[in-house]
This record gives structure tokens, sequence and C-alpha cells, in this order.
């Protein structure tokens, strides 16, 4: 009898935002899903670790608005376990903390399904942390407490929402300083739970059933909603108060703490955006928290932070004072090729945003390499314009058996420090690499190199140089003459060959081709238009054309092009941004599609951050 297979579910924690609050277990278990089920709060850059294989499905919900209702998404997860796939539920912060992971694993424990938790960094303790705020402080206060901010419908007890309906009633006043709170005879809001419920006008009872007891004195309409906290326990506490979901009830949350006692002046925080480049903080007091976030304008996620710590936010404040603090850049890079320019610039406090705008597919069955590969010995130089070159060429070496000590007596030129620095991972090092980083100056140093040969050789190239188009050029020997081989990128510069000029055998091999790549998970139109990311990293020409390509939304070469449907969004306005480029090649196809430019110094990564960090500096 054959038993049907049943896969299993993850549940994992993506923390707030800043894809380095990522736990490792949380990633191993993205990394091996073959489905996932995610949120709308999951950030930008862990969504782009979901791999390209698995079955994506959002099931976001915003406030007001649910992609998918929870009792549907529990039975989701349940399916696709079923079919036998590894499912990870990806959540924002932390499945346990009001992201009702419990009530999926409810589902899975009914229907038997095996599942795992991976928690994660909550935002209630990591984006006050980035924005200098600690929630506990010996000298401050010495609990935290978390809650959820959402509204419920109102069924028995009133908390008016509006200040007019605030100070309308004659049996309960919602009094805003303590002598008031303990004066009124007809609405007691005393600390005590016998004198909460003793009250026939007006109950405050925290309690479901002391909520819908009671007759109130100023009931709202049904569809009204009002937040289901107790706020006389949590003024007792005397501790930080975290309130997650709650910008909506803002101004309820203020006013039910002052009803409750607390002091007016008592410091609070809203945190918008947390741990982003883009996250702000308005630092006001209980009392005034709510006209100065309608002041200064709000935007969601945020938090609500109350206590005195949300006092030390300007003397604790860090992310703003590292050098790219406050900026988002975006990476265009190939996906091999991007981690390591990533964590130089998180190094410096920028949001990083790993989007690769290029990918590299290997020739396959590549029958010139394959003839190259046989007469190893003949070659005098080898010439790789980048690391996928050098990556790619002793991948095919190692796949067909041969040994490396069949390059013994070949040089090598390279284009530049990241490419040396991947054949040096082979145990091979450059013997040339030209001053500046481009094509042309590396046929440029690499002609020079070959004139630089004996007489002897020189006088056999300039009798021989008819014989370039053939590629016959030998020695006496039986070597051939100033023989190159350059495997590189199917679309590679022609300025090499042109600096190399006649009288040289070359064999270029495309090795492999580059195609156009996006993500499904940023709209890049939406962004730009938001001003959601200051800054594009540029590395070639080649991720400049995949930019644009992943804007417009343009299918890679290989795939036949359709016309955009009537009635889309608007050509994208490329003059809103701005381009750190690697060269001039790399700068002209930025700057032909009308973005600002700015060239690295040199073709390096360090250069080009360097660059990055100079234009920043002269904008701030």
């Amino acid at each position: 009898m054959s038993m049907e297979k049943v896969g299993k579910v993850t549940l994992v924690g993506a923390g707030p935002s800043d894809p380095g609050l990522f736990t490792l277990k949380g990633k191993r278990a993205l990394e091996a899903a073959e489905a996932v089920v995610y949120d709308a709060l999951v950030g930008q850059g862990i969504l782009n670790m979901i791999p390209g294989t698995a079955e994506a499905i959002n099931v976001g919900k915003r406030a007001n608005h649910h992609t998918m209702p929870q009792n549907e998404i529990s039975q989701l997860l349940v399916q696709k376990a079923k079919e036998g796939k590894r499912v990870v539920r990806l959540k924002g912060g932390d499945p346990f903390l009001f992201g009702r992971g419990g009530e999926e694993i409810e589902a899975l424990v009914q229907e038997g399904i095996p599942f795992e938790v991976v928690p994660g960094v909550t935002s209630a303790l990591a984006v006050p942390a980035y924005q200098g705020i600690p929630v506990t402080h010996r000298d401050f206060c010495s609990s935290v407490h978390i809650i959820t901010g959402h509204k419920r419908a109102a069924a028995g007890c009133s908390h008016p929402q509006t200040e007019k309906s605030l100070n309308a009633s004659a049996e309960c006043s919602y009094p805003q300083t303590e002598e008031s709170l303990n004066a009124a005879a007809e609405c007691s809001h005393s600390q005590t739970e016998k004198s909460l419920n003793a009250s026939a006008g007006c109950s405050h009872s925290q309690t479901g059933e002391f909520l819908n007891a009671a007759e109130p004195a100023h009931a709202l309409p049904d569809n009204e909603t009002v937040p289901d906290i107790d706020f006389d326990a949590l003024v007792r506490t005397k501790g930080t108060l975290v309130f997650l979901m709650g910008v909506s009830s803002l101004g309820d949350i203020c006013r039910g703490l002052l009803v409750a006692g607390m002091q007016p002046s008592t410091p609070a925080a809203l945190l918008i955006q947390g741990t982003t480049a883009h996250q702000r903080r308005i630092i006001a007091t209980v009392a005034t928290l709510e006209e100065e976030v309608k002041r200064q304008g709000s935007d969601t996620p945020a938090i609500i932070v109350v206590g005195d710590v949300c006092a030390l936010a300007e003397e604790f404040s860090w992310v703003d004072r590292q050098p790219l603090g406050g900026v988002k850049v975006l990476l265009t890079r190939p996906k091999e090729l991007i981690s390591e320019t990533a964590a130089k610039l998180r190094e410096k406090g920028a949001e990083v945003l790993e989007l690769p705008t290029i990918r590299t597919e290997r020739i396959p069955y590549n029958g010139r390499l394959a003839q190259a590969f046989e007469r190893l010995d003949t070659y005098q130089w080898i010439v790789f314009t980048s690391p996928t070159g050098v990556r790619i060429f002793f991948e095919e070496m190692k796949e067909r058996g041969i040994d490396c000590r069949a390059l013994g007596s070949v040089q090598f030129a390279v284009i530049g420090n990241g490419t040396k620095k991947a054949l040096a991972e082979h145990g091979f090092y450059a013997d040339l690499m030209p001053d500046v980083y481009d094509a042309a100056h590396l046929g440029r140093a690499l002609r020079n190199a070959i004139v630089n040969m004996n007489s002897e050789q020189r006088i056999f190239m300039e009798e021989n140089s008819q014989r370039q188009s053939s590629g016959k050029c030998f020695l006496d020997d039986g070597r051939d003459l100033s023989h190159i081989l350059i495997p590189r990128a199917a679309a590679g510069s022609p300025e090499l060959l042109a600096e190399l000029g006649e009288g040289v055998c070359v064999d270029d091999i495309p090795t492999y081709e580059t195609r156009y790549a996006t993500s499904p998970y940023v709209d890049l139109r939406k962004e730009f238009a938001g001003g959601a990311i200051d800054y594009v990293m540029f590395t070639s020409a080649s991720t400049v054309r995949g930019f644009a390509a992943a804007v417009e939304e343009t299918p890679p070469p290989c795939a036949q092009r359709e016309s955009r449907p009537q009635g889309e969004a608007q050509e994208m306005d490329y003059t809103n941004v701005q381009a750190i480029c690697i060269g001039k090649q790399t700068e002209a196809a930025a700057a032909g599609l009308g973005m600002k430019t700015y060239v690295a110094a040199n073709a390096s990564v360090d250069s080009l951050i360097e660059r990055l960090c100079e234009v920043n500096n002269n904008i701030r």
C-alpha cells in the first residue's frame, strides 16, 4: 500500500526588515523551501532570498486590507504540505508575537502535518534599538511590555475617539489629570480592580465580561472600534510600553494612558519604517504625540513606544552617524558577485537592496573551448575580463578532468582587481593588469608586453601578420607566436581586440552569455517614483541595460518582445536615478537613459563605494 507523502511546514520569523537581522536558521530553511507563503511586512532583501524554483504565495495583510483570510492561510499551509513540499511560512518579526503563528500550528496539528518554528527578531526590540532607544535601562525602568494596538469592535464600553466626545459627557469625562481622575463621583477611573468594576455609570473593565455587562454612558455606533487594552495595568507597571500595529489607534492609546494616570509629560515616540534606510522618529510626550504626528505626517509600518527611555533617542542614535546611514543603494551585479559588495556597503551603514539585473549562463557543449583545452600548452597568454570568466573557465577544466599543471607555462592577464582576486583563488597570479581597468587599456597593455619580445620573434610576427586571419602563427619549435586565449562573455567589448591589433593570434571564445534578470518582489517604478532608492550602483554597461529591461519589464534578448498593454503606467523617468558607475562605458550607458551619473576613480568596488560616499556627503 502506497503512503501519501507529506511535507513539512516551517514557521520562520523574518525580523523587522533589515536582512542582517534574519537568522541563519531561517535563511537555511528559506533556501531549502519548495513553497513560500509570505506576509506583507517581510523585507525586500529577504524576499529576494526566496529560491527561484520555489512557489511563492503572497498572503500579506495590511491595515484594513487582507489578501487572504487567516483560516484560508492555515488551510493553504496544510494543502502545500500534503503536496509533499517543504513549506516555509515567512512572517515579519516573530511568528508567535501577534503573528497568529499559534492558529496556524493548530491547523497543522489537527491534520498531522510535521512543523518547526524558527523565531525571528521582533520589531518591538529591534526598531527602538535602531533609533537609539533601549527598551530597558536601569536608571529609567526595569520592564518592557509589548501590546497590540489593533482596535476591536466596541460592544458595551466606549472610549470615545474624538476630542469632542471626550469632553462632551457629564457622566464620563476622561479627565486628563490625576486630580480630576479621582475627583469624578459618577465615573471612577481609579487604578484598582475593585473600583474599576464598581462604577455603574461608566465601566472601563478590561475583560470581555465587564465590557459587555455594563450599560455604557457613551456608547459608540456598532461600527466604531476601541483598543482592547488594560491601560490601568500598564501604567502601574512603570515600564516601557511598546505598541505594535497601533498607528490608527494612536490617539486612543495616548488618551487611555492619560486617563489611567500616566503623567502627561512622559516621553513617547512613533518610530516609522524601522531598520530601513528611511526610518524616522517623532519624539514628543504622551500628551502631545498625536498632535505632533499629525503635524509631521506618518507612514506605516510604525510602532509606538512610551516611557522615559524615549528621551535617550537623540543621544543614543547611531544609524544616522554612519558614513552611509540613511542611504538605500540598489546593487545590480550578478548574483554570484554581489555579496561582497553588499557587505562593504552595509559596513558603512547603507541599506542594500540586492537586485541583480543580469545573470550569466554558461554556454553548454562548448566545442571551441574543448579544442582550446586540447592545446593549452600552445598558449602564451590567457586573458580574463571578469571574475565570471575565471569561474567558468576553471569549472570547465574541472568537469573535463584537466590537470591545472597544463597551465604551467601560461601567463595570465586580467582586467582588474576583482578578476585578479578570482584568479588567485585558483592558485594562479596575474602577470599583467592595466593601470586603468577596462578592455581598451587591457588590450593596450598586453600589446605592449608582446612588442617587448625579443627581436627575432618581432621580425617573425611582422612576416606572418598576414596569417592572423587563419590563426596559424607558429614559431619554429611549433609553439604559437603570442597565441592568446580569451575566454569571456559572448558580448565582450570589441575594444580589447582592436587594441591588440594585427599580428597576434587570438582565440576569442565565448564561455557564457549575459541575460537580463529581475525580481518579482520589487516594483522598481514605484520605488523610484516614491524616492525609496537613493542610488544605483552599476559595474558594467550590461547591468545598466539589464536595469532598464527590469524597469520596463522587457523580456531577455532571447525572448519574444511584447508590446506594453494600453493604459499601463507611463515610461520611467530615469532622471530620478542617481547612478554610481564603474567606468566610462558604464557611465555612457546610464547617461544615455537620462540618469544622473557619477564615475569611480578606477574600476574597482572599493573605488565605487568611495565615490558613493563623496557624492552622498556633497548632497547632504
